[in-house]
């Protein structure tokens, strides 16, 4: 079987029920050029979509969404501001749709679009950059964009060390978003939900008075679920969280979960759904020949089951 080959990372994974194929954008750090996204079907045969219509400047296929059943796919820049860009598959090439203004999009420089969430009636997009306030939510209903999220618009965030949302989900009828705050004492909440109106921040835990990021939510049950982290040197672990009536509980780590070493960072990548029950993968940044920073945590029913 045939698939990629020189990639350090698959970055984002979407799977499209209507046509039963799961499309994976791919990272390579650093090397322009090197963004990739492909599709397996049913057949199990891999099919590199490729990049046509695309500069040859990005480093990574970010995030995956569909809108009225369109692909998309936001890339991005490690390096260069300026970068974030929204494409649309409209066979045999893609199409741009967001960056310099287009359609009413952005016209600033963003490194690049972090993660993207296609409803059924819009395409929402969080950014991240690294300059004070990259950290903003964008909205697409499939004509014109506009802004929602950020520099304070609609009760949102206004913090210039927000410099990135990070992750965007669904959640009972809201949209749900975890920030990247650095240092850990900014004084903005982690998670943010979205009535369609007004921003609302979720007060944190206070556990998570070190930690930086929100990297990923679920909605699963009724209930929501993110994993957060940031650096061990100040005390912060990889951590999953339910949202109960009563606030948030920590699920705990497994027993053999190993813990970073000081001055490293650790988080939780990505929370998925998995015979009944979840599965958290942990990322982190420890010595380079340290594999331990890659484990996979699961949390069973049991363990799932609301106590509040």
């Amino acid at each position: 079987m045939r698939t990629w080959s020189s990639h350090t990372q698959v970055q984002h994974l979407h799977f499209h029920e209507p046509s039963e194929t799961l499309y994976v954008g791919l990272l390579a750090h650093h090397v322009p050029g090197a963004a990739q996204i492909w599709a397996l079907q049913s057949d199990d045969i891999w099919q590199n979509v490729g990049m046509a219509g695309i500069p040859p400047i990005y480093h990574n296929v970010t995030a995956i969404a569909f809108l009225d059943d369109e692909l998309y796919i936001g890339v991005a820049n490690e390096d260069t501001g300026d970068m974030a860009r929204v494409y649309r598959w409209i066979g045999p090439h893609w199409q741009a749709v967001a960056g310099d203004g287009q359609n009413g999009s952005w016209d600033r420089m963003y490194n690049g679009v972090y993660d993207m969430l296609g409803t059924d009636d819009a395409l929402y997009v969080v950014t991240t950059g690294r300059d004070d306030y990259d950290g903003d939510v964008w909205r697409f209903d499939g004509v014109t964009w506009m802004q929602i999220g950020g520099d304070g618009l609609n009760g949102s965030w206004d913090e210039p060390h927000i410099k990135s949302v990070i992750a965007i989900n669904e959640h009972e009828g809201d949209i749900v978003t975890g920030l990247l705050r650095q240092p850990a004492t900014t004084p903005v909440s982690l998670i943010y939900l979205w009535d369609g109106m007004t921003w609302t921040a979720l007060p944190d835990a206070l556990e998570w008075s070190t930690a930086t990021l929100a990297n990923h939510l679920v909605s699963y049950r009724g209930e929501l679920y993110v994993g957060v982290g940031g650096p061990a040197d100040d005390g912060q672990q990889a951590s999953v969280w339910r949202r109960g009536e009563h606030g948030w509980t920590d699920l705990g780590r497994p027993m053999e979960a190993r813990a970073p070493p000081p001055g490293k960072w650790e988080w939780v990548y990505r929370l998925v759904p998995y015979d009944d029950g979840l599965a958290a993968a942990i990322a982190g940044y420890w010595e380079s020949t340290d594999v331990a920073a890659a484990q996979i945590w699961l949390y069973d029913s049991s363990l799932l089951t609301r106590q509040d």
